[in-house]
């Protein structure tokens, strides 16, 4: 009877010593079923359609299916055999399902220890048993293999491996690069909701304040978390879109994606509204506003006429709202027409007025920090032309004499100064109705 026949039937005494393989033929045997049955399992996950839903658990259970089916059908494994090597029984003929089941089971749970246990054990117990050898009642015997077998062991090997590399590492590469991206962004939404709250409590300040100067303050502090909740926003809106456009969603996610993506888009555009608003209000608190704004009994209590020879005005004072305006007068948004009476029309204005002029002022109040930030675009128009002085200096003149339906542009970036500012518009009427249109717009120097 050869070593590895050791068994003779159920309920006999346990064999006293056997042909024992050495440590090193087991550890070499039980590195090589790893890595087959890792392999293995790779090529079915990707088989059955499991590899790109990150079902990788899987390979986790696949070496230990390969030990056991493998000695239960064949009495040996790929790795055993090539290094001459076989599991068997103490007791029976050959191990049983439930005693490799058990034993494959304990090998990797025992690990380093178990090895120690049975080299220690190795010159007193000369059958060399693991931990798991011990339960099962099993001992690993040397036997004879083939050469030739065992070349074409090697060649599968080498084989199934390759094949492995092509077909599965792409759906492995995926799957990791789906993981990352996921990860990402898992933390840029964190990120965002715990931006949430701080603009949230902004925005309820915002509305809090009652004076210009304390709601320019607070947009001072909101607009560079809105730029950061604005690069977020961009940047998930990003990772979404590929994994999308890079199939990295699992097909019923891809749905949920695309409501992120949507939601993310919407956001956008709320964020660059409020911003935008924002920097309106900070430059509003340091410019005056425009024409016909600030209206009370009909008068704009903004802008006061403090010179007039139309003879409309008795003594100077606040600029009147144009209710009736001249024919052919352009329209600005969010701004109307003032001038020296509230009627300007044609029918009423043509015989009067001929080389006169009306002088219009507005002031506003800069602190320390904004003398240097403050800079603003106007948008004018005029009946029959106007220059304009900031603090009694010439800040733009007039380049043509038929300025009522062609609006003019220019910038102020200079001649500001600290505390009170004045803004002064002279506008020339050659004859007729008479009047000013402007628009303020903060701009960035």
């Amino acid at each position: 009877m050869e070593h590895y026949e050791l068994g003779v039937s159920a309920g006999s005494e346990r064999h006293a010593a056997v042909d024992a393989a050495p440590l090193w033929k087991r550890v070499a045997a039980r590195a090589i079923d790893t890595v087959v049955g890792v392999v293995l399992g790779a090529l079915l996950l990707h088989y059955c359609g499991l590899a790109g839903q990150g079902q990788w658990g899987w390979i986790i259970l696949a070496p230990w299916l390969y030990m056991v089916l493998s000695q239960a059908v064949t009495r040996n494994t790929i790795g055993k055999y090539l290094m001459g090597v076989q599991v068997v029984s103490m007791i029976t003929t050959r191990p049983s399902l439930g005693k490799l089941a058990v034993r494959e089971a304990l090998g990797p749970i025992g690990g380093i220890v178990g090895w120690i246990f049975a080299f220690r054990a190795a010159q007193e117990d000369p059958n060399r048993q693991t931990w798991a050898d011990t339960f099962a009642d099993t001992c690993v015997v040397n036997r004879q293999a083939k050469p030739v077998v065992q070349v074409g062991l090697v060649v599968l090997i080498i084989a199934t491996w390759l094949l492995a590399r092509v077909v599965v590492m792409p759906d492995v590469h995926k799957w990791q690069e789906a993981q990352n991206l996921q990860v990402e962004i898992n933390q840029t939404a964190a990120e965002l909701d715990r931006m949430a709250p701080r603009l949230q409590e902004f925005s309820t300040a915002l509305m809090r304040r009652t004076t210009q100067a304390q709601a320019r303050e607070t947009s001072k502090e909101m607009l560079p978390l809105i730029g950061q909740y604005d690069l977020k926003l961009s940047k998930l809106k990003s990772l979404l879109q590929q994994a999308l456009d890079q199939n990295l969603v699992k097909p019923d996610r891809a749905d949920v994606i695309r409501r992120m993506l949507a939601m993310c888009n919407a956001r956008l555009i709320m964020a660059g509204s409020l911003r935008k608003g924002l920097e309106a209000l900070e430059g509003m608190g340091v410019i005056p506003p425009g024409t016909g704004q600030n209206i009370g009994n009909f008068r704009d209590a903004s802008y006061r006429i403090t010179a007039d020879s139309t003879g409309q005005m008795g003594d100077p004072g606040p600029a009147y709202v144009v209710r009736i305006p001249a024919a052919g007068w352009t329209r600005l948004p969010r701004v109307q027409w003032i001038g020296p009476s509230n009627n300007q029309s044609n029918a009423k204005r043509n015989p009067c007025c001929r080389n006169t002029s009306d002088t219009y002022q507005t002031k506003f109040t800069l602190d320390p920090a904004a003398v240097t930030e403050t800079a603003f675009e106007v948008t004018v128009a005029a009946d029959d032309y106007v220059d304009v002085l900031l603090n009694g200096k010439p800040v733009w003149s007039h380049t043509s004499q038929n300025m009522c339906g062609a609006p003019q542009k220019f910038t102020v970036k200079s001649g500001f100064q600290l505390g009170e500012n004045t803004l002064t518009f002279v506008v020339t009427n050659l004859g007729g109705p008479t009047g000013l249109l402007a628009s303020l717009a903060p701009v960035k120097k």
